[in-house]
């Protein structure tokens, strides 16, 4: 029997296996009511920020390159240094979550953080400032750092393990369709527009994450979690922080090993992620002339937005579809998926960096394996505690941040500068092979102690 919904609500995904049924508006109980609330107002969160980030993430290459005077591979190393930074403070964020047993007021004040930095980097732009411009895009890491582990780990808290790869696909796709939307609006400005006004862009990106912070507040809620604990236990850690630490740190003893062969599978894999920022300069300085029946020459900008639109939309497209294959089939076929479509990526990039079909192909098979990351975040849930997942999540991207540092810092950039684009490309596609072997050895299914 098909479940009961009032006009207001909608099923989404339905499990007709069992009595689960994500995102599910109307005669539910309170705390699927809850749980449908926190997901749908996550994502449209999600989908809000993307859009702010886009636009500013599209337009920073071109702005460092050709208003600061940078090189293209220091312009790269900037913004992979600082998309690595954003993971390692999740790593502090998702324990401090678990330790205070709240995600939301985490949440809130990471996206508070990135509509600063975002109104910021409009002042700064105005006034041509590259100290505060880089400065206000680590503040924005850092907002985005503070908010994503506590967020994974209240979509893991709000769900039950055998839908939770559809609910991080949905939330992702959410996420992708923003960045689609940003890249469509960006591209529509570049091409209407003969001189693009940053402080506009970054002022427009700043109001919008402003609506994600209002949303979080209102509809976000946190969840119970229910700890493997004694009732003497739980009253010892409320009452003293300090233990509550100790407890934590204990706590990681118990992670399984196969959570930390998942986690060398994606320290491995991001050792080969390189910010999209070296793809968007190599669209505009690679001899394409002009793509679509639009002039790279006069305007090498335009590239920013084509080439993360095809990538957004590709994203978009097979976030879903990989955490569906994820829940009802081996987890590890989806990402093994992914890490192959990155690995050819690179091989388009380093060997046919002057073919506009080969870097399309590989911009597309690059947001392919973007969609893939969801079902690597199911396949981390699984294998860890339900009440450290907010930890689990920042030991993880602990590890990835620092892979991403030093690809884009010590690898991606001087390779690219001193080198060849083609050259730093085909460099990190060895650690990309590496995690595919790895990724064989992690067994099928995961112990879950959910």
């Amino acid at each position: 029997m098909e479940p009961e919904v009032s006009s207001l609500g909608y099923a989404f995904f339905m499990n007709t296996e069992s009595e689960h049924f994500l995102f599910i508006g109307g005669n539910d109980d309170a705390k699927k009511k809850r749980a449908n609330r926190n997901i749908w107002a996550l994502s449209i969160g999600m989908l809000l920020m993307n859009v702010s980030s886009s636009l500013v993430y599209i337009c920073m290459p071109f702005f460092f390159k050709y208003c600061c005077n940078l090189k293209s591979g220091l312009a790269g190393a900037i913004e992979g240094i600082v998309e690595g930074f954003s993971l390692l403070i999740r790593t502090f964020a998702g324990s401090l979550s678990d330790i205070a047993r709240k995600r939301r007021p985490f949440i809130i004040t990471g996206y508070l953080f990135t509509f600063l930095a975002r109104a910021f980097i409009a002042a700064s732009s105005s006034i041509d400032s590259v100290l505060l411009v880089i400065s206000s895009r680590f503040l924005d890491k850092l907002g985005n750092g503070i908010q994503a582990s506590p967020r994974e780990a209240l979509i893991s808290d709000s769900v039950s393990s055998d839908i939770i790869g559809k609910a991080y696909g949905f939330n992702k796709a959410f996420g992708l369709i923003g960045s689609v939307a940003g890249s469509l609006l960006a591209l529509l400005i570049f091409v209407w527009l003969d001189k693009v006004n940053f402080t506009i862009l970054f002022f427009t990106a700043s109001c919008l994450s402003l609506f994600a912070i209002l949303i979080a507040v209102v509809f976000v809620k946190d969840v119970d979690i229910e700890e493997k604990s004694s009732k003497r236990q739980k009253q010892n850690l409320s009452k003293n922080s300090s233990i509550k630490i100790k407890h934590a740190v204990a706590k990681l003893r118990e992670f399984s090993f196969e959570y930390w062969k998942v986690v060398c599978v994606a320290s491995l894999f991001k050792l080969g992620y390189f910010s999209g920022t070296y793809m968007m300069l190599l669209f505009s300085d690679s001899k394409i002339g002009s793509f679509f029946f639009l002039d790279f020459a006069r305007k090498p900008h335009i590239a920013g937005p084509i080439v993360m639109l095809i990538q957004n939309v590709m994203s978009a497209a097979f976030s879903l579809p990989f955490g569906n294959f994820s829940d009802r089939q081996d987890r590890r076929a989806s990402v093994a998926i992914g890490l192959s479509c990155m690995l050819a990526s690179l091989l388009c990039f380093g060997l046919f960096a002057s073919s506009s079909i080969f870097v399309c192909i590989g911009v597309a098979l690059y947001g392919i394996q973007m969609g893939m990351q969801g079902a690597l975040l199911a396949l981390l849930s699984d294998t860890m505690p339900k009440e450290l997942s907010g930890t689990g999540f920042g030991v993880f991207y602990t590890f990835t941040g620092i892979s991403v540092i030093l690809t884009n810092w010590a690898i991606m950039g001087p390779i690219w500068d001193s080198y060849s684009p083609s050259a730093a490309f085909l460099t990190v596609c060895m650690p990309i092979a590496l995690s595919l072997i790895v990724l064989s050895f992690v067994k099928a299914n995961p112990t879950k102690n959910r």
